[in-house]
């Protein structure tokens, strides 16, 4: 709001003064806008936070709520569109400026805001890296700041819970982890060939991102769940044999990371026979596999008994 001086002071900044009878002193003469725009300057910031002008004690209110920077964005799940007011002329006036807005849609994949039309700008996380989908939940409050370049994940709330990111970085929740048992017994092991145990399929998991799955006894990682991992996995077949060598191993994008070797194996019942576990920091898009090799000299298949587990123990 513009300073508007005394009626008539010939000084844009001059200070009113009271009337002064003993010194002669003529008080100052106000000027119909200086009523006029300061009370409007008021309404308008009390109105703008949604607030009805009825009482006192309002303009305090309405900067505590600080609605003018809260939004639910229009646009779609990845391309965010809102629009402020007053109106910014452009972008260097929101440097530094937070802004929220409620998600509507979860993303899948790296996120732009455009407010008021002035184009699209890039929603980052740590280290100016873009969003993963999934990074912003239907619910989530995201916090952003513009830095004059993007705009900043400052944090998330996720559906009103205690807010669980820092500029977008991991999660502060429950570590993921999963258990895949085997069904049926339906892999199948080739004499002297390393093979995936495909029959394997999760009973339990909790993984933080979308990306993150087991398939076809190939587990994958998405972002949000790198991280160093503990792995295990425990393998037989379904066939007894009167005497036989095997070797389990836990693979990292189709390298051992450990292999264990079992010899002489005996008896009517060898099933969940053989175990490999290991500790191994997986980045996301990395992939690992419960593999077994036998040498029976036949294909023989896996047992029901089989198990592939993991957690995260860190980041």
């Amino acid at each position: 709001m513009k300073y508007i001086a005394p009626y008539g002071s010939p000084d844009p900044d001059a200070a009113y003064v009271d009337r002064d009878v003993p010194g002669a002193v003529v008080g100052s003469k106000i000027p119909a806008k200086f009523p006029n725009w300061t009370m409007r300057e008021i309404v308008d910031v009390i109105t703008k936070s949604g607030i009805t002008p009825d009482d006192v004690l309002q303009l305090a209110a309405a900067i505590r709520s600080q609605k003018m920077n809260y939004f639910v964005p229009g646009g779609t799940a990845n391309a965010l569109t809102i629009t402020m007011a007053p109106v910014p002329v452009s972008y260097t006036e929101l440097i530094g400026v937070p802004i929220r807005l409620k998600i509507s849609t979860a993303n899948t994949g790296a996120m732009t805001l455009n407010v008021n039309g002035l184009g699209n700008k890039a929603i980052t996380g740590k280290a100016a890296a873009a969003l993963a989908s999934g990074d912003a939940a239907v619910g989530d409050i995201v916090a952003v700041m513009y830095d004059g370049t993007q705009f900043q994940v400052t944090g998330v709330v996720a559906s009103g819970v205690a807010a669980n990111y820092i500029l977008a970085g991991r999660p502060a929740q429950a570590a993921p982890f999963f258990t895949a048992n085997g069904v049926g017994g339906g892999a199948s092991y080739v004499s002297n060939v390393r093979s995936t145990s495909t029959d394997l399929a999760l009973t339990d998991s909790s993984f933080l991102d979308a990306g993150t799955s087991l398939t076809g006894g190939v587990l994958t990682i998405g972002p949000k769940d790198a991280g160093i991992w503990s792995l295990s996995t425990t393998l037989g077949l379904n066939t007894a044999q009167a005497s036989w060598t095997s070797k389990v191993h836990l693979t990292k994008n189709g390298s051992t990371i450990f292999g264990f070797a079992q010899a002489n194996i005996y008896g009517t019942s060898d099933t969940g026979i053989i175990c490999a576990s290991a500790s191994v920091r997986l980045a996301s898009g990395d992939t690992v596999r419960a593999e077994m090799l036998q040498n029976f000299g036949s294909t023989q298949t896996s047992s029901a008994q089989g198990r592939f587990s993991g957690s995260r123990i860190g980041v």
